[in-house]
């Protein structure tokens, strides 16, 4: 945790607190600990979060269980990090009334609703690509794209206090191999810290099984810390194997292969048993979660088997999981012709998004994230078609639309609209108007480049 002054706050690049004076902790009536760590807009609103860096501006202060704090904010950036100094004005303890308070809750509701479309179409959009790759770089990039998204999604999600609904364990077509050098290269840094070897042995070609990603991320961890980094002292394996395998009519198959213990003992494989009944009095939290992962994975068809070797030194734990079909690629909708498509969207993620997404498919893509630089390119360069989200930093696509359709007739019936919100008064209008395509956010890679194709027809 960073020092800082009595009122102020301390905020990285992704928005979380790092820092934070025991005055502002006050003002939110929470102690220092529980306020580092969080979204900062968690607790702050309003202009003071947008104003020029060192310019004043009026803040909300949200305070713990209590009222508001209205004051004044003053941002400054001192590298990669954001200095907020806090001057409280005014407590307000009464509560709002109860109609323009719902007003802005749902006004809030329809703000995280609307900003969170974008990253959920970078999610589907880099997962799909992950599995095109070209090279495990390129695929580890993706990835690292899809991590990225998510985060973003929850920090959006965090703003709006939203409670977690329990997880519901929804089976899907992933890729075994891809799902356990992920989890493993999560875990990797703590095992080694505490001096534990990890392995993996992949197959060339991806695993396709139909199980809960999560749930299996979840199950994997599982199964190596209590084997490794311990819930008892009788056994703690020093190195693990993580295998998976497909033979010929065989289901696909994860191992996990425990050994290297100091201390020879057969508690190991008891510990990983799931037929014996917990003893009672001895039933841990970690024995919990981990009853209920192997009950979850079972209710997926999943096979679990434990065994040992008989000098006790080496545990093995495997699991079947029931086939899946490979998804369909997204290359199979390949369009007859490469197109030059002019791809307009104010969010860099997407445009990057079309970039990749829309060259798997042998098109060319231009992006733009304002009017002008739109603008700009269709003076200077010729396209083929135009994928434009209506609402953008410097106005909406209705207005560039004014002036270029009569300059490009050409492309009048080869523009797609990108939209969140098409109850929005101007897209209706937009769309009785010209009848152009919609495709709303967030949207699948198969519904663009089905639209893509449309537009060849």
């Amino acid at each position: 945790m960073m020092r800082c002054g009595m009122y102020e706050l301390v905020v990285d690049l992704r928005g979380e607190i790092v820092g934070a004076g025991a005055g502002a902790a006050a003002l939110m009536r929470l102690p220092v600990e529980q306020v580092v760590g969080r979204p900062v807009t968690r607790f702050l609103r309003g202009p003071a979060m947008t104003a020029p860096y060192g310019t004043a501006a009026a803040v909300v202060i949200k305070a713990h269980g209590r009222g508001n704090t209205n004051g004044l904010a003053l941002r400054a950036i001192d590298g990669e990090r954001i200095h907020i100094t806090l001057l409280p004005a005014q407590e307000v303890s009464t509560p709002a009334p109860a109609a323009p308070r719902l007003r802005t809750i749902e006004r809030l509701v329809d703000e995280v609703v609307r900003d969170v479309q974008n990253p959920l179409t970078g999610i589907m959009g880099f997962a799909a690509l992950a599995q095109l790759a070209p090279t495990p770089h390129r695929r580890r990039y993706y990835l690292d794209q899809v991590a990225t998204q998510a985060q973003r999604c929850r920090r959006l999600l965090q703003s709006l206090d939203a409670s977690v609904r329990p997880f519901t364990p929804y089976p899907a077509a992933t890729d075994l191999g891809e799902q356990a050098s992920l989890t493993v290269g999560t875990a990797r840094l703590q095992l080694e810290g505490h001096g534990i070897s990890v392995e993996m042995s992949l197959p060339g070609a991806p695993v396709w099984v139909e199980t809960d990603p999560k749930l299996l991320g979840d199950a994997i961890v599982c199964f190596i810390h209590r084997g490794t980094l311990g819930l008892r002292k009788e056994y703690c394996a020093r190195e693990v194997l993580v295998r998976v395998t497909e033979a010929p009519g065989h289901a696909p198959r994860l191992t996990l292969e425990l050994s290297g213990s100091d201390v020879p003992n057969d508690a190991l494989r008891e510990r990983f048993s799931v037929e014996r009944p917990p003893q009672a009095g001895l039933m841990t939290l970690s024995d919990v979660e981990f009853q209920a992962a192997c009950d979850a994975l079972r209710e997926q068809s999943c096979v679990l088997k434990t065994s040992a070797s008989t000098d006790g030194e080496t545990v093995r734990v495997t699991l079947d999981l029931p086939r899946a079909a490979p998804p369909r690629k997204v290359d199979q909708t390949r369009t007859p012709v490469p197109l030059d498509i002019l791809a307009i969207d104010d969010d860099a993620m997407m445009g990057e998004l079309y970039h990749e997404l829309l060259g798997v498919s042998g098109h060319t893509v231009t992006s733009c994230r304002t009017l002008r630089s739109a603008r700009e390119a269709l003076r200077t360069q010729r396209f083929d078609a135009v994928i434009a989200d209506f609402f953008l930093s410097d106005g909406t696509f209705a207005e560039l639309w004014a002036e270029a359709a009569a300059q490009h007739p050409e492309l009048t019936q080869r523009v797609v609209l990108i939209t969140g919100d098409r109850s929005h008064a101007q897209v209706r209008e937009w769309l009785l108007r010209d009848r152009t395509p919609v495709l709303p956010k967030p949207f699948t890679t198969q519904a663009l480049l089905a639209q893509i194709t449309s537009l060849t027809a």
